[in-house]
């Protein structure tokens, strides 16, 4: 995982990106086969979130994983 975050703008939210991150993170949930995320760099925010459930989530040691985008 490697993106800073989703774009917060109303436009964005029009165009269904908070329901595609909600989907996302449902189906990641409903794996019957083991996951792995590995966090290479920025995760921030929604689509990191999204991105990293997983059985199992590795960093690399300079990566950052945070809820919110650090510019946010």
């Amino acid at each position: 995982i490697d993106t800073p975050g989703p774009d917060l703008s109303q436009e964005a939210e029009q165009r269904g990106l908070g329901n595609a991150i909600a989907s996302t993170m449902a189906l990641m949930a409903r794996l019957d086969v083991p996951s792995v995320s590995v966090i290479i760099g920025e995760a921030g925010s929604g689509g990191a979130l999204a991105l990293g459930v997983a059985d199992r989530t590795l960093m690399l040691e300079n990566a950052t994983y945070s809820a919110v985008s650090p510019e946010d």
